[in-house]
């Protein structure tokens, strides 16, 4: 009997051993999937730079159309003036101003205010929203942003490829101030340009396409 009870004690220890081995194996592996977990997650993250052997975020830059950053295959263009951030065919960029976009090479690129000298936003003529990307319209000296010009009704272009020559003569002028805004905090300017009737199930508000983005 006291053989048989030190050839069991033996055996107890010996599973102790094992077992402990395998826990700390098992937790070894679940630390280095972990770990690569991390990494790749942090090589993904489009805001996670390398500099000098050191990662940093950085900004990610946003296409103020669509609100999507940019990709490999996407370019953001970035104006050299006014740091207005758009993809290329987003605002119309097409295939011959290509090489003068500031993003790709040295040469500088401008949106269009900022080619047509202006110093300070142009006013929409659909909405009360200074900042964003403009296009001047067929009506000398009047502008609208290209988000506007993409979701009101009857509003035109001239070259659809490169996003020129908008016009709005099509459009009723009763359609103007017609519905206030839900997004505008001012009353006045919730009467200003044109406010489109939300597309989301039972909505029934009316939005600035800028103020709804």
């Amino acid at each position: 009997n006291s053989e048989d009870d030190e050839d069991f004690a033996l055996a107890e220890e010996s599973g102790d051993d094992d077992g402990g081995s395998g826990s700390d194996s098992a937790e070894d592996s679940e630390a280095e999937d972990g770990s690569e977990e991390e990494e790749d997650e942090t090589s993904n993250d489009a805001s996670v730079v390398e500099v000098d052997g050191k990662t940093e975020k950085k900004p990610v830059e946003l296409c103020c159309i669509c609100l999507n950053p940019g990709k490999p295959d996407v370019s953001i263009c970035k104006c050299d003036r006014c740091q207005l951030m758009v993809h290329e065919s987003c605002y119309g960029i097409i295939d011959e101003e290509t090489e003068t976009v500031s993003s790709g090479n040295d040469v500088p690129w401008f949106c269009e205010p900022c080619m047509y000298g202006l110093v300070e936003p142009p006013y929409c003529q659909m909405c009360p929203n200074r900042f964003g990307a403009f296009k001047k319209t067929d009506i000398g000296g009047n502008w609208v942003h290209l988000t506007c010009a993409h979701y009101i009704d009857k509003m035109t272009f001239a070259d659809a490829d490169s996003a020129q020559g908008v016009s709005y003569q099509e459009i009723d002028h009763k359609q103007f101030g017609r519905k206030p805004c839900h997004g505008c905090t001012d009353k006045l300017e919730a009467r200003v340009g044109i406010a489109v009737q939300c597309e989301s199930g039972l909505c029934r508000n009316f939005y600035h396409p800028t103020c709804a983005q």
